[in-house]
């Protein structure tokens, strides 16, 4: 399942807080994933939103983050790392 299926033409996608949340949270509740081992949830850099909702409607997840080195540097996968701890999620660099 993928937000790019709601793109037209591979265009790209301008929601903001609330409409991520929502989109999020029907993904999560309304898609039959079956039984789940591993979510992969591939997020572009910036979207402290989309994190912050995971968050919220996984409680008991767990976060591992990689940084492509060519497109970011290591800070922004530290932060992303802090701010996934300071919601209280375990969480990996």
């Amino acid at each position: 399942m993928s937000i790019g299926l709601f793109a037209e033409d591979n265009g790209p996608i301008m929601w903001r807080g609330p409409m991520l949340h929502k989109a999020l949270e029907q993904f999560l509740s309304d898609v039959h994933w079956g039984e789940i081992d591993t979510l992969v949830v591939d997020m572009p850099p910036g979207t402290g939103d989309v994190a912050i909702s995971l968050g919220q409607l996984l409680p008991r997840a767990e976060a591992g983050h990689r940084h492509h080195a060519a497109t970011c540097r290591a800070g922004g996968a530290v932060r992303a790392a802090i701010m996934a701890q300071r919601r209280g999620c375990a969480s990996r660099v």
